[in-house]
């Protein structure tokens, strides 16, 4: 018969499963239906025809991730679904390099929570549910970093060769996560200091590190002609992203310590952790009082305690005579490990950190959602180490439900509710008289919709004074983004605008379009 902790086990896993499955099978019955941004029509365009001088997709090109939209289109109706699927089973792979490395520090029963916590974590699968990078790369990330973990842990040798693979694939499916190639030096720096490889093969190393790039970023030269027009393309479209429209540090006015707030506390806890719910902040912040107070006394968990569970049954099958040798062994490996894990998780979240900070869009909380991901892992190692209680694990439970119970929202209102742009296209599609209409990015989703009105994106008000005096008889509608655009060059247009509309979806969906509000010019 089933003893009392057995049991607790079983429903503990048995519901951590389930949500798991739930959210799974959920993602698969509710693909994201809507392209709803600049970059989304990007990839998505990227399917019927590779072109970056066109933009399908913006440079690099994603290669990896275009491919395997384009592997998974027979399959779904729609190329934008076809890229969402794809999100959807590699970032369901990734539990498993999240349990491995999990295992490296925790139980398997803890090991397996942390896994599901990661993966029913409600921001990252709003993401995952979009015809972006992000979700494939993410998956790309959890398997990166498992790799160096085994690398580290392993004599030099082939196992050295699968960190170097796989730090390609997560570039080629999004080049942002390029800070994360420190867990490379970091590979290199303990296999040399422990003298396991000579500075030579240091050098050797880093050589097949770049050729393993070379295979994507050689394709994509080969398809844009020749290298000279690629690096064309790769210099215009750095110095517009770190000049002109990127959101990084230098072309965004907010000051050092506003950035920071936004970074810290809008984007990471609020929108990345929290995902914008009182539900999960209050969660989280018990789970870090719970982390806090003070430390009972660990006698009396010792018969309970999950880093027992391991050693004993691997002391069983050990012969008495050497058995604590062995146990002692294991456990001395067991601890570096377990410090090696930490310490490479702290380097990546610190390199990334510093990244998205100065060098990322503090615009779009979605750019750190790594971030987000390996707080809440490093944190959770912390908590089961520190805690090892059932109500630890209860707490953790809950935290799964709850995510569960919000992703399966979210993901559903996110494949059924229009954006507010697909609501602007069809309510000018209805209006009677000619028009023109004047938008920021919003042309990019009605051209990609196809809309037969004219539109036309307008950067500058001496440009759309000159513009829509070839209108004339025709009605000038602008969208609320031209207007904060021509505000940010000095010009007031509030005597001329009338408001006629307005079009709302849900923020964390989009949170630069979710409101659109149409006005009419009176000149």
């Amino acid at each position: 018969m089933m003893n009392f902790e057995k049991m607790k086990k079983v429903i503990i896993l048995g519901l951590s499963s389930l949500a798991v499955v739930y959210i799974f099978i959920l993602q698969l019955n509710s693909l994201n239906p809507f392209v709803a941004s600049w970059d989304q029509v990007d990839f998505t365009l990227a399917l019927e025809r590779f072109d970056l001088r066109a933009m399908q997709p913006h440079f690099p090109g994603y290669p990896y991730f275009i491919l395997g939209g384009m592997l998974l289109k027979y399959f779904v109706n729609e190329p934008n679904q076809a890229l969402v699927l794809f999100n959807v089973l590699v970032y369901t792979s990734s539990i498993l390099p999240v349990y491995f490395i999990g295992t490296r520090s925790l139980s398997r029963t803890n090991a397996i929570l942390l896994a599901a916590v990661i993966y029913t974590a409600s921001y990252p699968l709003i993401i995952v549910n979009q015809p972006m990078s992000e979700g494939a790369a993410l998956a790309a990330f959890w398997w990166y970093f498992w790799s160096v973990t085994v690398a580290v842990a392993r004599p030099a040798g082939k196992w050295m060769l699968l960190p170097l693979i796989l730090f390609s694939v997560l570039l080629g499916i999004r080049l942002s996560y390029i800070p994360m190639g420190i867990g490379i030096l970091y590979l290199l720096y303990e296999k040399y200091a422990k003298r396991e490889i000579a500075f030579g093969r240091v050098i050797k190393y880093v050589i097949i590190a770049g050729l393993f790039q070379l295979i994507w970023v050689g394709g994509l030269v080969i398809s844009e002609g020749g290298l000279t027009s690629f690096l064309e393309l790769a210099f215009g479209f750095t110095g517009g992203h770190f000049q002109e429209w990127g959101g990084t540090s230098a072309t965004n006015e907010l000051s050092f310590l506003a950035r920071l707030n936004a970074f810290l506390f809008t984007n990471i806890l609020w929108w990345g952790m929290f995902s914008r719910t009182t539900v999960l902040m209050v969660l989280y912040i018990v789970i870090g009082i719970v982390l806090l107070l003070p430390e009972a006394n660990r006698k009396d968990y010792k018969k309970i305690s999950d880093q027992k569970e391991d050693t004993v049954k691997k002391e069983a099958t050990f012969q008495k005579e050497n058995a604590f040798n062995k146990t002692n062994t294991f456990q001395k490996k067991h601890l570096v490990e377990e410090k090696n894990t930490l310490r490479l998780g702290k380097l990546l979240l610190l390199a990334y950190s510093v990244w998205a900070l100065f060098a990322q869009n503090i615009d779009k909380p979605r750019h750190i959602l790594p971030l987000v991901l390996l707080l809440v892992f490093l944190g959770l190692i912390v908590f089961f180490k520190k805690r090892t209680g059932t109500f630890a694990r209860l707490l953790i439970v809950l935290v799964i439900i709850a995510q569960a119970i919000i992703s399966s929202s979210f993901i559903q209102k996110q494949a059924k509710n229009e954006p507010a742009v697909y609501q602007l296209a069809h309510y000018m599609e209805e209006q009677p008289e000619d028009f023109i209409l004047y938008t920021w990015e919003e042309t990019r989703i009605l051209q990609y919709l196809g809309m037969s009105y004219p539109h036309k994106r307008i950067f500058t008000y001496r440009n759309f004074l000159h513009d829509q005096g070839l209108y004339k008889g025709k009605t000038v509608y602008l969208t609320n983004s031209v207007i904060d655009g021509f505000s940010s060059q000095g010009y007031d247009l509030g005597g001329n605008l009338e408001k006629v509309e307005t079009f709302t979806s849900d923020e964390i969906f989009d949170p630069i379009y979710h409101e659109i509000i149409l006005y009419k010019w009176t000149p």
